[in-house]
Parts: structure tokens; C-alpha cells; sequence
């Protein structure tokens, strides 16, 4: 038996496992993340304001909130970006209007949440601590609202905007092999629709690219 055979088939036997173990991995975020998730959580303030943002698109064209002083177009109230709103309005569109079609956009970027961790570090270190790191992203119970199975079960910006500035990480790693502007664009949009989803993103990513930098001036000094 040729060592060409042996090794196309050890490749082969851990890319099945990889596989695996990532299908695994996705159905138990897609089960925590969508039992019973019509009635859990309870819908609360900051996410009806969200329902009723898409619920307006769709019913009078306006993204907005509606006040006994009328429609506010854009109103500041709005804590949710359009990234996820205009899916949400879609669904309504489509499905009609309830909090288990809102929330099934929610349950689709927690799937994409887990699948971008995982192929983010995957990229950067191996599948071992990539599977590691996306069963304890999962994992997370101790308190509601740092909870990412608690936050990808309501219609809120924060597990949707990490979606995106994950996703753009991962392209501005791969950037630094060629780097380019055509590839630099892309993990600019990405971290862009991570602003535009859930705006504190916009304060945070200019200190962690600050931080990215240094942390690059202070190991070329080093090495030199």
C-alpha cells in the first residue's frame, strides 16, 4: 500500500471527523436556540421595539417607531440595526406577523455565530480549540444577558453584530498573506455592518484595532 494512499486517507478520515464533530456541534446550538422559543425568553422593551420597527416597514413603509405623536422615522429608540430588522420584516411579510417568526432571523445568526467562531480559530490555531471554543461560546450559563444562548433567542444586535465583526476578523487575518486593497475591503464592510448592527461596535472596534497594532509594533521591536 503506497504512503500516497495512506496519507489521502488519513486526511480523508480527519476531515470526516471534522465534519463530524462541527454537525454535532450546530444541532446543539440550533436545539438550545430554538426550543421552546416562542414563549422563552418573555418578549421585553428593548425587543418589542424591534418587532414593531419591522412590524411598520412592512405595514406603512417607514422604519420607524409609531407614538401617539405619529410615526418617527429612524427614532433613536432603535437599538437593533437594520442587518437584522430587514430580515425581520421579510419573515413578517412572508409568514405573517409573530414573536416565532421574528425570532427564527435570531436563531439564524446564532448558527452563523458558532460556524464563524469556529472557522475563525480554526484559521488561526486547529479544529481541537476551535471546537473547543465554540462549545464553550454555547456553553455560557451563568448570567441572562451574557449568556450567548439567552442573547440568540431574542431579537436583539449583539450575537448578529459578532456574526460580522467576527467574519471580518477572519477575512483581515487572511488579508495579511496578500495584502491589498480588494482585500482589505472586505473585512472593512464586515466590520462596518457590525457597527451598523448593534452601534457600540463602532467604539469598540477602533480600540481593538489600536490594540492589534500596538501589540504589532511592540513584537517587531522584539524581534529586531
Amino acid at each position: 500500500m503506497s504512503e500516497s494512499y495512506l496519507h489521502k486517507n488519513n486526511v480523508k478520515r480527519h476531515v470526516t471527523l471534522e465534519l463530524a464533530l462541527l454537525a454535532v456541534l450546530l444541532m446543539g446550538a440550533l436545539f438550545l436556540c430554538s426550543y421552546r422559543l416562542e414563549t422563552y425568553p418573555r418578549p421585553w422593551f428593548d425587543e418589542g421595539l424591534g418587532f414593531q420597527t419591522a412590524k411598520n416597514l412592512v405595514l406603512y413603509g417607514e422604519y420607524g417607531l409609531r407614538s401617539s405623536e405619529g410615526l418617527q422615522p429612524f427614532h433613536p429608540a432603535i437599538q437593533t440595526g437594520p442587518t437584522v430588522l430587514l430580515p425581520v420584516a421579510l419573515v413578517f411579510r412572508v409568514l405573517g406577523f409573530g414573536i416565532l417568526q421574528a425570532r427564527s432571523i435570531s436563531v439564524l445568526y446564532s448558527i452563523l455565530a458558532v460556524l464563524s467562531l469556529y472557522v475563525l480559530v480554526r484559521n488561526t490555531h486547529n479544529r481541537w480549540v476551535a471546537f473547543l471554543a465554540s462549545l464553550l461560546l454555547i456553553s455560557t450559563f451563568d448570567y441572562e444577558f451574557i449568556s450567548f444562548i439567552f442573547m440568540s433567542r431574542q431579537v436583539l444586535a449583539e450575537v448578529p453584530a459578532l456574526v460580522f465583526f467576527w467574519l471580518g476578523t477572519l477575512l483581515w487575518f487572511r488579508a495579511w498573506k496578500s495584502p491589498h486593497w480588494l482585500t482589505l475591503f472586505w473585512p472593512g464592510l464586515l466590520w462596518g455592518l457590525a457597527m451598523l448592527t448593534k452601534v457600540q461596535f463602532a467604539f469598540m472596534l477602533p480600540v481593538a484595532l489600536v490594540i492589534f497594532w500596538l501589540f504589532d509594533r511592540i513584537s517587531n521591536r522584539d524581534a529586531n
